[in-house]
């Protein structure tokens, strides 16, 4: 898997598990590749589970979190 270059987004990190998931004909392919379960695949790629910090770390990425101003100040 090619290093990464830049930020990208949740959704775009699940992109890439799917492809992973295209190409290898399965998620347990995928799932065994990133020593995790077919379950908790099976759940990011729902949208039930978030990508932990160590399935990202895996596929090359770290997690970011980042805060923006919604204008109001009590």
């Amino acid at each position: 898997m090619a290093k990464p270059s830049q930020e990208i987004t949740q959704n775009e990190i699940l992109e890439i598990i799917e492809e992973m998931v295209k190409k290898w004909g399965s998620q347990k392919s995928v799932a065994d590749h990133l020593e995790i379960s077919n379950a908790y695949i099976s759940d990011i790629l729902a949208g039930l589970r978030p990508v932990s910090d160590a399935v990202a770390k895996k596929l090359g990425y770290k997690r970011v979190v980042k805060y923006a101003p919604n204008g109001s100040i009590e």
